[in-house]
């Protein structure tokens, strides 16, 4: 019988929630407390060290076979905070042959709209709750779903970068390429570690049924493509990071150039002025009246040949 157990709490650290079909019963827990974990002690008695990870940053993903249960650790994709910036979010999963638990602290929405799909609608429990392997695989795939558009949206913001670096000259790329490489390094540290769990769960005989080969094997196709499509968009990064370098090197040399020309040219005529300037008897035109349109004509042919033979070197 489908049915919703009398099990709906809001305690002032999460939620507990529990929805049923026939054998099969999915507990789903929210920002988890000391409360929430005793539940799970007492009900189904799980081992110290899985409770524990449920309240502690768990670095990678994992799977862990327990007597009775499997325990699973999942990183994804979430937007948060202000202002919106990608960051990691956690699903913890416990599998047993008659139940599925998810514990999370709630910046993943995919499973809970799932949740409260199945709650609405008895009949589509038939089909997402057969087993526990075609449920979990029901939430991966959601959450996987989920994550595209986080990954499509980068090569949009790559492109925009090169953009900005062929036609800016300030310091906006460098902030914008350092952004985008540390959102791409999160990805990664995600979704690669999630690829080798579901490889894990494809191996379980009671998980991964005959019946169930073929969507965990699609489950696997969609992780990979991500997994290669963030490998791509990585590689374009490090072209344009390249590219962005080099741009950078040349602007600098122009610069360095346009610089050391003007010394240049600025040195010779400082030379011409500060000899003129010691009021001397003897130098050339010194006692004329057209001395000083004299010696400014002398720094104008200095200065002139001297363009004109960086010019000829193409050193400008």
């Amino acid at each position: 019988m489908d049915h919703l157990l009398g099990l709906e709490v809001a305690s002032p650290t999460g939620r507990v929630e529990e929805l049923r079909h026939g054998a099969l019963g999915w507990l789903m827990i929210e920002r988890p407390g000391t409360a929430e974990l005793m539940l799970l002690e007492q009900r189904f008695g799980f081992h110290p060290l899985d409770l524990e990870d449920l309240v502690s940053k768990t670095e990678r993903p994992k799977i862990d076979s327990r007597p009775g249960y499997v325990f699973l650790v999942l990183h994804f994709p979430v937007m948060a905070g202000r202002p919106r910036r990608l960051s990691g979010a956690e699903l913890h999963i416990f599998l047993g042959n008659d139940y599925l638990v998810t514990v999370h602290d709630g910046d993943l929405r995919p499973p809970v709209r799932l949740f409260e799909e199945l709650k609405a609608d008895p009949a589509r429990r038939a089909t997402f709750m057969a087993t526990p392997g075609r449920l979990l695989y029901e939430v991966i795939m959601r959450l996987i779903e989920a994550s595209r558009p986080l990954v499509d949206r980068l090569p949009g913001a790559v492109d925009s970068l090169q953009a900005h670096i062929f036609a800016e000259t300030d310091q906006e790329p460098v902030r914008q390429m350092a952004m985008l490489r540390r959102e791409l390094i999160q990805l990664r540290r995600m979704i690669r570690p999630d690829a080798a769990v579901i490889d894990l769960l494809r191996t379980r005989e009671w998980i991964s049924a005959p019946e169930l080969a073929l969507y965990w094997g699609n489950a696997r196709d969609q992780i990979s493509w991500l997994s290669d499509y963030i490998d791509d968009v990585w590689s374009m990064l490090e072209a344009l990071s390249h590219s962005y370098d080099q741009l950078a090197n040349q602007r600098t040399n122009k610069i360095m150039r346009l610089l050391t020309a003007i010394s240049t040219i600025m040195l010779p005529l400082a030379v011409i002025s500060g000899i003129y300037g010691m009021n001397i008897r003897g130098l050339p035109f010194s006692e004329s009246e057209w001395a000083f349109e004299a010696t400014l004509g002398m720094m104008l042919v200095v200065a002139v040949g001297l363009l004109v033979f960086f010019r000829r070197k193409r050193w400008l």
